[in-house]
């Protein structure tokens, strides 16, 4: 474990260690500064608190003792001791960065090579992440950071004089006068700062400088610069030649290296990375690392940049490749690196250092303000990376990896550039390059197969271009692609460097074991994508590690991060890592996870639906027999149910056949049981469908006999949702057969109920009326308060259409009355304004839609909610209020899933407005659209309606023979909807 101070505390393994709070860090912070001496316990109370100890504040030392201890057990070489009357850490010195820091100045500071002490010095300042001690406010952390930051000056100062005897003044000059302009009175500063200008050909600047020093000292301090600075001011007027430098040990006459690779023959369709690339270099200090998965072609673009750019690098070319993820060899050593490059550059092999330190210091000599091009391909990581960056951004540095190498962007502020998959046009402009037009078009839906399987890959499209010899058909070689199991054979051209299958292994074979654990396992989602709980119910892990392991595999590209910390992969690499989890583990424990998912899944669902009573009751006997996992996802709000339910739900889904295909009868039924409730409140009718059927078939196994009649209730809400009515109609009234046959009485009734609204919207309005009426005897009876609601809101909605309004309103009343929730209330001032605006009492119906809109920002439900605008908007003209008409006329415009029905009502009433506000043109073809979805339903009611409306239109416009017709036309069909 490694610890850092020189910027904000922290500590180390292969990943970052979580270490608390504030006040428990800046107890580490203590003992880490005093590491392996005993600290008294008042002075750490007084270092971590001031003055401000809280009462017990020896108890709250002690827990985070406690915990501190806890965080560091992993590491055996570290131990946290109560020592007489305080506490020690006992550690290696070096795994402090303050205490390897002051080592490394030690080293540097005994003298010898001045390469090597400027290499030293080097290294010790490179331990600084920033302002030491980031992040604490006490006094002894501050007097701890002024320290610690004079330490560092000085040793900026001692490295600077190092390099001026180097010879390397030019390498020098970028930092050091930020450094003079922070610490604009220093003399020895100063001094570097004159010397260095003068070297690099600035001696005007320099004097400048001495003048503008002079003049400081003299106002602020009243006395003149010192007689080292007063010598100097006057060599320089005197131009002496022993201020030029000396020539650095080993520079030789430099060649022009030109060791780029050629660039690739066929490279299509990169042009937005290589932009990307022109303004990284030019905007961004020219050193750029191109990250991005195995096989996409980070390394042809890097190669393809840099053949279209060598004029501005004049100074030469170096590459390495740094065979980080080789699928035989280590990862190249930056030692045998450097040696390649201090060669190439012309220095002769006895006059290469043996340290790699030494080497890394003469190449950054060597290559110090020249414009020249560093490719570094196949990086394995920041620390294999460091010591070949060069000391000064003359230099433009590209550096290729699978990794995202953050050190390097965060550290050496590198700009990152992420190579992604092709899209489908730039994929099959590969295609057509390798094989030509002709083969393509011969075979246009083997090709379609070939691009899709590929996935965008140019490695595998240059594989499948490579197989596909003459005599071959594409067909055949889309057949095998087509096998799951059998693709990456198929995307192997017998080559290591050409094999899908040996580029994956490499990239997994790079990574820490926890995310080799979860990449393997991630081949068992059903679903397309998975957040940090969901992987922590799959691996049976904490939500934390979970989400350590995800990350690390964004960062070697081997899962795709999307917006919301969700993460997917891709089919190709889904293929490799179920090969991967099969050889790793035993079917056994797939299976286990596997089982965890889907309980995660049907926990959640049962949260989410809002009805916590599925963990418990009779009505969903899965979850009684279910892992119910650790770490769920927060429910405390209807919003945040359904944002957890909006992101899940294709796997939902999924997990439903998922279920289905493990012959897990419980599950299937459960998980489609709880999925009915979502079709009213995103419209995923097509999906639920689905899960229903599975669900039904899956019904016949489990022990509850209700369960057969209620997934044929939840098939036809399926059904109903998607405007097919006769299909609902049937299913309704199978679930009730079944039902009765069962003996139970709520869902005798539930069924009563839908069956009456379906025959309703369908507009089969004496039907509907005594299916409600008999809905409203069978809810009381059963004593089931919100079946009784909705039976009644169906009633009335029956009763208003066959223009019986008093009873239409008494329903609607007394169904609000029984409104215990949003919900309910919800469906209740839907036909309580229904029937208000049929009888125009415009005042209550606007007081009903205004609270029907309050309700939806609360449910989120979001299916009818045009058509309550546009019911708003047309009783606004009535009222007299165009502006706020028009306003939400604007809203009334249908988004989303198609909803028949409501669909139907929006444009119906936005008609109406249209009319009122004198558009005319507007009206008609509003009324057109509501008739083609009226037809569509087959719904002769609302057909009537619409006829009516043009009939009013007509008669406006004084057409009397056309709204006689439609007058006519609507006649009939009431007659239709009242006998039917």
């Amino acid at each position: 474990m490694r610890f850092g101070i020189l910027g904000e505390i922290g500590a180390w393994t292969d990943r970052a260690v979580a270490l608390g709070h504030a006040r428990q860090r800046s107890v580490l912070a203590v003992l880490l500064v005093e590491a392996n001496r005993v600290v008294s316990t008042e002075q750490l109370i007084d270092r971590v608190w001031d003055e401000r100890a809280p009462q017990r504040v020896r108890g709250v030392l002690s827990t985070y003792i406690s915990r501190l201890r806890s965080v560091l057990r992993p590491a055996e070489a570290i131990r946290l001791t109560r020592s007489g009357s305080g506490y020690l850490l006992a550690t290696e010195p070096d795994s402090v960065d303050l205490h390897q820091f002051r080592s490394l100045l030690c080293q540097a500071r005994q003298g010898g090579d001045d390469e090597r002490t400027v290499s030293r010095f080097e290294q010790a300042l490179g331990m600084w992440r920033g302002q030491p001690l980031a992040g604490l406010d006490t006094r002894w952390a501050g007097e701890v950071r002024t320290g610690l930051l004079a330490e560092r000056l000085a040793a900026e100062l001692d490295r600077g004089e190092a390099m001026l005897r180097c010879g390397r003044h030019t390498e020098l000059l970028t930092g050091l006068a930020a450094r003079a302009a922070a610490h604009p009175l220093d003399e020895r500063l100063a001094e570097q700062l004159m010397l260095t200008l003068y070297r690099c050909g600035r001696a005007v600047e320099a004097l400048a400088h001495y003048r503008s020093l002079h003049r400081r000292l003299a106002q602020e301090l009243g006395v003149d610069p010192c007689a080292r600075l007063q010598q100097l001011h006057q060599r320089i007027l005197a131009a002496d030649p022993e201020l030029e430098p000396r020539q650095p040990q080993g520079r030789v006459t430099l060649s022009t290296p030109r060791q780029l690779p050629a660039p690739p023959r066929r490279f299509i369709a990169r042009e937005p990375e290589l932009a990307r690339l022109d303004r990284a270099v030019h905007d961004r200090g020219d050193w750029v690392v191109i990250t991005g998965a195995g096989g996409v072609g980070k390394t042809w673009l890097a190669l393809e940049w840099a053949g279209r750019n060598l004029g501005r690098f004049p100074d030469g070319q170096l590459h390495a490749d740094l065979r980080g993820f080789h699928p035989t060899s280590a990862p190249t050593d930056p030692a045998t690196v450097l040696a390649g490059f201090l060669h190439a550059l012309g220095v002769e092999p006895a006059g290469i250092p043996v340290d790699v330190d030494a080497r890394a210091a003469l190449y950054r000599s060597l290559v110090a303000g020249r414009r020249m091009l560093v490719l570094l391909d196949d990086a394995r990581d920041t620390e294999q990376v460091r010591p070949l960056l060069p000391g000064e951004h003359t230099c433009t540095v590209l550096v290729t990896s699978r990794h995202r190498l953050s050190g390097l962007v965060v550290q050496h502020e590198a700009h990152p550039v992420t190579v992604d998959a092709l899209a489908d046009g730039a994929a099959r402009a590969l295609l057509l390059a390798h094989l030509g037009a002709d083969r393509l078009a011969a075979e246009p839906e083997a090709v379609g197969e070939l691009l899709r399987h590929c996935e965008g890959l140019p490695l595998a499209l240059s594989i499948v271009s490579a197989r596909a010899r003459p005599g071959l058909t594409l067909a055949t070689l889309a057949k095998e692609l087509h096998d799951a199991h059998g693709r990456l054979d198929a995307l192997d051209a017998a080559e290591l460097t050409a094999s899908l299958r040996t580029v994956f292994t490499a990239s997994v074979r790079a990574l820490t074991a926890e995310a080799a654990e979860l990449f393997g396992l991630l081949s068992l989602l059903p679903g397309a994508d998975i957040d940090p709980l969901g992987a922590s119910a799959l691996t049976a892990r904490s939500p934390a590690w979970a989400h350590r392991a995800l990350r690390a595999l964004a960062a070697a590209h081997l899962v795709q991060q999307d917006s919301g910390d969700r993460y997917r992969m891709h089919d190709l690499l889904r293929c490799y890592a179920a090969e991967h989890l099969a050889r790793t583990r035993p079917a056994r424990l797939r299976e286990q996870a596997t089982r965890r998912l889907l309980d995660y899944y049907l926990h959640g669902c049962a949260l989410a639906v809002g009805d916590p009573s599925y963990v418990t009751t009779r009505r969903s006997p899965a979850l009684a027999g279910a892992h119910r996992p650790e770490h769920l996802p927060p429910m405390d709000t209807r919003a945040q149910a359904l944002a957890w339910l909006t992101a899940e739900h294709a796997n939902l889904f999924a997990a439903v056949e998922a279920a289905a295909d493990h012959g897990w009868h419980d599950r299937t039924w459960a998980l489609g049981h709880l999925l009915q409730d979502y079709v009213f409140r995103r419209g995923h009718a097509d999906e639920v469908r689905t899960a229903q059927r599975l669900a039904l078939h899956a019904a016949q196994h489990v022990p509850q006999a209700w369960a057969h009649a209620g997934t044929v209730l939840n098939l036809g809400r399926a059904h109903w949702h998607e405007a097919d009515y006769p299909e609902a109609a049937r299913c309704f009234e199978r679930a009730r057969e079944l039902a009765r046959g069962t003996a139970e009485p709520p869902m005798v009734a539930a069924a009563t109920v839908y069956l009456s609204a379906a025959y309703a919207h369908w507009g089969r309005w004496g039907t509907a009326s005594r299916q409600a009426g008999q809905a409203v005897l069978l809810a009381v009876q059963a004593a089931d308060r919100g079946l009784e609601l909705l039976a009644r809101t169906s009633l009335a909605n029956v009763s208003s259409w066959l223009g019986d309004h008093d009873a239409a309103l008494r329903q609607a009343d007394r169904a609000l009355a029984l409104a215990t929730d949003a919900a309910g209330e919800y469906f209740a001032r839907l036909a309580l304004a229904a029937t208000t605006e049929r009888l125009g009492q415009h005042e209550r119906t606007r007081d009903q839609l205004q609270r029907l809109l309050d309700l939806e920002r609360e449910l989120h439900w979001g299916w009818g909610i045009h058509a309550v605008h546009a019911g708003l908007a047309n009783t606004l003209v009535q009222l007299g209020s165009p502006a706020e008409a028009r306003r939400h006329l604007d809203l009334a415009v249908p988004a989303g899933a198609p909803d028949p029905w409501h669909d139907c009502l929006a444009q119906l009433r936005a008609g109406s407005a249209h009319h009122g506000l004198g558009q005319h043109e507007q009206a008609v073809e509003q009324y057109e659209q509501a008739m083609t979805f009226a037809v569509r339903i087959d719904n002769p009611g609302l057909r009537s309606e619409i006829h009516l409306r043009l009939a009013e239109h007509h008669e406006t416009g004084g057409e009397h023979r056309l709204a006689t017709e439609h007058r006519e036309r609507a006649r009939s069909l009431v007659t239709r909807a009242r006998s039917s």
